[in-house]
């Protein structure tokens, strides 16, 4: 045997006792001697390694993504995976504290942050699904939902109409309002501008678009739409940037002839806002809650037809779009209440907000009132549902922001629980919206909450 041939004897460590003999005792022994990997975190120990823990984290997110897509894009017959890219990017928000008392509002956060991205994606899917995509019109040009025609040219531009073509014209909202005498303009002009919102008539935006370029528009159809501004958006150098809007009510039927109606929102946002999680999000809440009352009003309209159809009647074209112009005009007025309600209450309307016979009057009661199994989660439009007396229905923020309040018939609450476009409220949920609730009480009641203190 030559040097070479020579087993290599194993590195001394010293002195001490020789590894044990025998199968296990070789293992163990090529164990001690395989040098372990330091973390860069750690240099001088072993750092805490998700080892085994890995595969189970991936398949639970999995597994929760996969439950969640589903249930969001139910309406539109979408499965999970569906028009999902092979990867998807979500930004993990990790609160991390350390006093066990503030653990449960940082998991909140948490969930939050990841439903919110979850949201957006959906919202992608569903627009993607439908024809359309947020932020853009669909351009009859082009025949393409996103080209150079598809997106305003600046954020304080709305829809106008089309050009006998099909290509989108845009026009400042400020000089549009202008040009039709709206004696509110000013509201735009003030340091902080105050929205204002004008329902549009669907016809109005195509009549000019030439037919053999209208056809491109099919099989969906612009039902109405509202032209809206300025909302302020947080600018990424700082300050606020104001922003235009221009929603548009889709309009869809499907093999048995029931209208299915969606909002198309176009607007061109300053980076980095993207305008599924900006709304998600709550940036701006007016705009936010805006849009969740604008889907809300456009759902009755679909839900009216099914009551009717229930009868042994079905409503016509026409019908339905006398309904959705008053789903619009009631969008376009909510501003409106909103900005009063900011501003000031005068007497009359104390005294409308105290009629016990309106619903609104009793939303904030109702909600903290109502039990466990009258509080549901509205899948579709991600809004908490407060279901009280009478066939009174609460729409909420699941911050405990009040929407609206609508009354509806009993065959509709059944059908959407039925359906389960409304699930049962989680437990979480329903103490997170009762605390949002009760805050929101004591400030617009002060001296509701000195009583209670006192009493």
């Amino acid at each position: 045997m030559t040097p070479s041939d020579a087993p290599t004897p194993p590195p001394s460590d010293g002195g001490g006792p020789r590894p044990p003999r025998g199968k296990g005792g070789r293992r163990r022994a090529r164990e001690e001697r395989r040098p372990r990997r330091r973390s860069a975190a750690h240099p001088e120990g072993d750092a805490p390694r998700l080892g085994d823990r890995a595969p189970g984290i991936y398949r639970g997110l999995s597994n929760w993504i996969d439950e969640r897509l589903a249930a969001e894009l139910e309406e539109v017959e979408l499965t999970a995976r569906d028009g999902l890219p092979e990867e998807i990017e979500l930004r993990i928000r990790f609160p991390f504290v350390r006093d066990p008392r503030g653990r449960r509002r940082a998991e909140r956060s948490f969930r939050i942050a990841l439903e919110n991205q979850l949201d957006a994606l959906c919202d992608q899917l569903r627009t993607d699904h439908l024809g359309y995509r947020d932020g853009h019109v669909y351009c009859p040009w082009c025949s393409s939902p996103v080209c150079e025609h598809s997106l305003p040219p600046d954020p304080r531009s709305i829809l106008q109409g089309f050009h006998p073509t099909g290509v989108p014209i845009w026009r400042d909202l400020g000089s549009w309002l202008l040009e039709r005498g709206d004696d509110r303009l000013d509201r735009l002009y003030r340091d902080r501008p105050l929205p204002l919102a004008v329902r549009r008539d669907g016809e109005e935006l195509t009549e000019e678009i030439l037919p053999e370029f209208a056809e491109a528009l099919r099989p969906m159809k612009i039902a109405g739409a509202i032209s809206a501004g300025y909302f302020l958006l947080p600018a990424r150098q700082g300050g606020e940037q104001a922003i235009a809007i221009t929603a548009l009510a889709l309009e869809r039927r499907d093999s048995s002839g029931a209208p299915h109606y969606s909002l198309n929102l176009v607007s061109l946002l300053p980076p980095p806002h993207h305008l599924p999680t900006l709304l998600a999000e709550r940036v701006v809440p007016l705009l936010s809650d805006w849009v969740a009352n604008l889907r809300q009003e456009l759902s009755l309209v679909r839900d009216r037809w099914l009551e009717e159809r229930r009868g042994g009647r079905r409503l016509s074209v026409g019908e339905c779009r006398a309904l959705v112009d008053r789903a619009l005009e009631s969008g376009a007025q909510y501003l409106e209440k909103r900005l009063r309600r900011r501003q000031a209450r005068t007497d009359h309307a104390e005294d409308r907000a105290s009629d016990p016979e309106r619903p609104t009057a009793t939303a904030l009661s109702d909600a903290l009132a109502a039990p466990a199994d009258a509080l549901f989660h509205d899948r579709r439009e991600r809004t908490v549902i407060v279901r009280g007396p009478h066939n009174r229905v609460h729409v909420f923020r699941a911050d405990g922001t009040h929407i609206t309040s609508i009354q509806y018939s009993g065959d509709s609450i059944r059908e959407r629980i039925a359906t389960r476009r409304w699930v049962p409220l989680e437990r979480p949920r329903i103490e997170s919206l009762r605390e949002g609730i009760a805050a929101r009480r004591r400030l617009d009641d002060p001296a509701s909450e000195r009583g209670e203190a006192s009493s």
